[in-house]
């Protein structure tokens, strides 16, 4: 169990920084995260990631014209997750994921 739920928070830290790039790229600051296909099954990967990097992500490509267009493409049914009271720790864990990479950029060059 320790294995999966780490595995689902190493996915939701890639979307978090991928969201962080991509507003640093565009300025744009997303209000919501909308999650798609199967993995929006999966409520504890929702909880955990409250994801939203595909819709941009397919605007950043050309599949959609704009965020908005995006929205209505992808929209199939709505629940809404609010962060629970884990959310400090997770931050904590996420500001030690982003020093992960570049303490480990030696080793992966060699």
């Amino acid at each position: 169990g320790q294995i999966y739920r780490a595995a689902l928070e190493g996915l939701s830290f890639q979307m978090r920084h991928a969201l962080e790039i991509l507003t640093e790229a565009t300025g744009a600051s997303p209000g919501a995260i909308r999650t798609v296909g199967g993995g929006a099954r999966n409520a504890l990967w929702n909880q955990i990631r409250v994801l939203g990097a595909a819709m941009f992500g397919f605007v950043g490509i050309g599949v959609y014209d704009t965020v908005q267009d995006a929205q209505r493409g992808m929209a199939r049914g709505e629940a809404t997750i609010s962060p629970t009271e884990q959310q400090r720790a997770y931050e904590e864990l996420y500001q030690c994921y982003r020093l992960a990479a570049p303490a480990l950029h030696e080793f992966y060059t060699r």
